[in-house]
């Protein structure tokens, strides 16, 4: 009877010492494979030039949904009032090109 003891308890231990013995391999394995990863990201930040980040949008909320219901309605009365397609594209092409000057000069650079 102490004979089977000890052997079950001999194959526990070994189940258990293979168990630990994966678990530091998959430790291993995942330490390893983020160092390589913090590793890639590293180089590509020394590679890739950072702008400094605004800790804040330029525009409030209204402002930026003034702008886009300007835009909308430009549209909207190219839409009704020219019949070519042609000039109804370049109306919404040039409303586009000017949104960002037109947003400075009436709102200004920074005005949070």
């Amino acid at each position: 009877m102490s004979k089977e003891r000890a052997r079950r308890r001999a194959e526990r231990l070994a189940a258990a010492a293979r168990a630990s013995a994966a678990a530091a391999n998959r430790e291993r394995r995942h330490l390893a494979a983020r160092r390589r990863r913090q590793a890639r990201r590293a180089a590509l930040r020394r590679l890739v030039p950072r702008l400094p980040r605004r800790g804040y949008s330029r525009r409030t909320r209204e402002q930026r949904v003034g702008i886009v219901m300007v835009i909308v309605a430009v549209g909207g009365l190219a839409l009704l009032l020219f019949d070519s397609w042609p000039v109804r594209v370049a109306v919404f092409v040039v409303t586009l090109l000017a949104t960002p000057v037109l947003a400075v000069a009436v709102l200004g650079r920074g005005s949070r």
